[in-house]
């Protein structure tokens, strides 16, 4: 019979618990046969982009040209679940500060304004307690994502939708030996697709995230596709905004390596609240998320402070 060992890791940003084989058993299994594709993650492995990430930003709508800093903080706490939904007994505490930097021009392209990015540089750090009562903890920067390319089109006054295309490098800390991890070990490349409708009283915007993983340099494995959603509706009240806010977070494409790595599908629906002000240059923002419905991942609370200053 083959051992297994309890061991929790980082998904999302956020954790969840999985049980992973000896690192003897493993080996010899990311060399032997391979398993028929499933929807489905790799244990320990989940999606670079954190669920709710984008939430208070109409990335449809492209700033005014300029150089822009923006400065994002959260704090998670989490249960984790299985396939039905039900407490692990793994509790995670996760703290995050991550910085970004946003370029945009009045340059056009195919009719679009042109901009590029890069966000999630930052460092994570989190505090788990599994049910068997190990603990443990980890801090690591994060595997940053970088968007050479960033579209925006003005279908009309009050409609824009924008598209932009990057990819995350495995810079992260990772290590299989460990309880916990950070990194994700693989390169992801993201495609976004954005909406935003504003009016001088409401803003609406949608950002979507879909992401194509490569194997896992560990182990071999390649995690299934995943989508994100991040939604905002919200009321302008002169300086001030507030309104409902919310994320969906799916897999829908299949995993390709040894079933014993398979995690389960991971899925996540959450709804929360955002108030947000501006003073001059200066953008803040405050929403808080909580999981409506979770599987195969941390059913979580996350509180997010954020702010963004057009530095020229």
């Amino acid at each position: 019979m083959t051992i297994f060992e309890e061991r929790l890791y980082i998904r999302n940003g956020f954790a969840c618990v999985v049980g992973t084989a000896t690192r003897q058993v493993i080996a010899a299994l990311s060399i032997g046969s391979l398993a028929t594709p499933a929807l489905a993650m790799q244990k320990g492995i989940g999606s670079d982009y954190a669920p709710g990430y984008s939430i208070g930003s109409p990335l449809g709508m492209m700033a005014l040209a300029g150089l822009y800093w923006g400065q994002k903080a959260a704090f998670s706490t989490a249960q984790s679940v299985n396939n039905t939904g039900a407490d692990s007994g793994v509790h995670t505490n996760m703290y995050l500060t991550t910085s970004m930097l946003m370029w945009t021009t009045n340059y056009h392209f195919l009719g679009a304004r042109c901009g590029a990015y890069i966000y999630n540089i930052g460092l994570f750090h989190a505090n788990i307690t599994t049910a068997k009562h190990q603990t443990g903890s980890v801090t690591s920067t994060s595997d940053f994502e970088i968007d050479p390319i960033y579209l925006s089109w003005k279908m009309n006054k009050n409609m824009f939708v924008s598209i932009s295309e990057g990819f995350n490098p495995p810079i992260a800390s990772y290590d299989p030996q460990r309880l916990i991890n950070i990194g994700h070990d693989r390169f992801t490349f993201q495609q976004h697709l954005n909406f935003a409708y504003s009016t001088p009283q409401y803003l609406v915007a949608a950002n979507g995230v879909f992401s194509v993983n490569t194997p896992n340099r560990h182990y071999n494995y390649t995690s299934g596709s995943t989508y994100d959603i991040d939604l905002t509706a919200v009321r302008k009240l002169g300086a001030f905004t507030t309104g409902p806010v919310g994320y969906a977070y799916n897999q829908f494409g299949a995993d390709s390596g040894p079933e014993q790595l398979n995690a389960g599908k991971p899925v996540e629906l959450a709804a929360g609240w955002l108030v947000g002000y501006k003073i001059g240059k200066l953008c803040l923002n405050t929403y808080v998320t909580q999981d409506l419905y979770a599987r195969n991942v941390g059913k979580q609370t996350k509180i997010w402070m954020s702010l963004v200053y057009q530095i020229d």
